[in-house]
């Protein structure tokens, strides 16, 4: 009886506990003890590798292709004489029936002349007619006339137009307006400086066909043999210009200021913040610090052409005075005296008239009337400097870096306030 009721009271034990203990409790018991196993005997016999980050590869911007700057050749010329060392040129046009471009192929001799002519809407090359506009390929170097040149040349009814890589053009630009032999920070200053005012040529270019020309009213512009100092200056700046305000300046320069420079108000349309006339102290020795020009009455009243009241053509000059001048000093307009009359002309435009190149700057000293034998009157302009005295001075950059100036330092003392930075940030025609 009292087996009986032990074995009675155990079974109630044991409904009791799986009563209080349901099953999914016992199965979860088990489980962390077996989690807690795994944890704690089990780690010497498991690699563990730790989560690595992948390196970071940035992905690199497709570069912008060099900038290409249009230079317009010639103006209302017919024929043209091309001489190129290409045995194998591209010509190619536009179809404007269907719109597609096409190619065609020429073999030219090196010694051989390329004659081109235009006829109307057409072009003639080598006895074959193209459409126009035309443009002539892999020609390498070339020669038209007296110049040297290399790139495309696109022909047109009324132009005939170079293209370029900017900085290509760049190092024909230096070549030809300073000495090759200068200091290479000064070489350095005067690749920004050409290369800043292309690009702001291309920029705000008012021609459908062109840019630049190729003269000193523009820049001088034309292909030299490869010359160590300027490829290393141009390289050395490539892609860099001058900003003002996140814009390209105006980056116009001259030979020599006469140790005063002028402001662009004084000589261009507009006075910008960055062209104000500047004492110079660097360009106090440079060759053309001093000139003369000795002009008859004639020659004078012939130049000034229609600059003049042509009420005074048959007229003599009797008196040249200056009329007023500006900050710097230089000439702000001349006084023409012809007996009780007198004419004014603005000091630039009389210099232009003269010749730049004679008529060196408008810093005139003095003016002196001469009476000669043949009773022919003459005045001779005494003057300093070379150009017209706005922004950079070469030969005042040349004597800077000669005293160990930066050329950033060069172009910061020229113009005021600007800063330098790549053109790629900026979107260029043709780059």
């Amino acid at each position: 009886m009292i087996e009986k009721s032990q074995v009675k009271h155990s079974l109630k034990k044991k409904k009791s506990f799986f009563i209080l203990f349901p099953f999914s409790i016992i199965v979860q018991l088990f489980s962390f003890i077996l989690l807690f196993i795994l944890l704690f005997f089990l780690p010497g016999c498991i690699t563990y590798t730790p989560y690595q980050e992948k390196p970071y590869k940035p992905t690199r911007k497709k570069e912008k292709q060099e900038p290409k700057i249009r230079l317009l050749l010639f103006n209302n010329r017919t024929i043209y004489h091309i001489f190129t060392e290409s045995e194998d040129i591209v010509i190619e046009t536009s179809n404007k029936m269907d719109g597609n471009i096409q190619h065609y192929s020429n073999s030219v001799g090196k010694s051989e002349g390329l004659e081109v002519r235009i006829k109307g809407n057409n072009v003639l090359i080598q006895n074959k007619y193209y459409p126009l506009p035309c443009r002539i390929k892999n020609l390498r170097k070339f020669k038209i006339g007296s110049l040297n040149l290399y790139g495309d040349l696109v022909l047109y009814r009324d132009s005939l137009v170079l293209e370029m890589p900017i900085e290509r053009y760049v190092e024909g630009v230096i070549a030809s307006e300073v000495g090759t032999s200068w200091p290479i920070e000064a070489l350095k200053a005067q690749a920004v400086v050409s290369r800043t005012y292309a690009v702001y040529s291309i920029l705000h270019s008012k021609n459908s066909h062109y840019d630049l020309g190729t003269s000193e009213l523009h820049q001088k512009y034309e292909l030299k043999e490869s010359i160590d100092s300027v490829k290393k200056a141009v390289d050395a700046t490539r892609g860099i210009i001058i900003y003002y305000h996140s814009e390209p300046i105006q980056a116009f320069y001259h030979s020599c200021s006469g140790g005063i420079t002028e402001s662009g108000g004084n000589v261009f349309s507009k006075d910008l913040p960055y062209l104000k006339s500047i004492r110079d102290p660097y360009s106090r020795k440079c060759p053309d610090k001093y000139w003369k020009l000795e002009l008859t009455s004639d020659e004078i009243l012939r130049s000034l052409g229609d600059i003049k009241p042509a009420s005074f053509n048959n007229k003599e000059i009797t008196d040249i005075q200056i009329g007023a001048k500006t900050s710097s000093g230089r000439v702000k307009f001349f006084i023409l005296r012809f007996g009780r009359e007198k004419v004014k002309i603005r000091g630039n435009a009389f210099r232009l008239a003269m010749g730049a190149k004679s008529f060196k700057s408008l810093l005139i000293i003095r003016i002196i009337k001469k009476q000669r034998e043949n009773n022919k009157i003459t005045y001779e302009f005494i003057g300093k400097g070379y150009g017209h005295g706005v922004g950079m001075s070469q030969w005042g950059a040349k004597n800077m870096a000669m005293q160990g100036f930066s050329y950033t330092s060069i172009i910061k003392f020229y113009y005021r306030g600007v800063n330098l930075d790549n053109y790629n940030k900026l979107h260029i025609v043709g780059s």
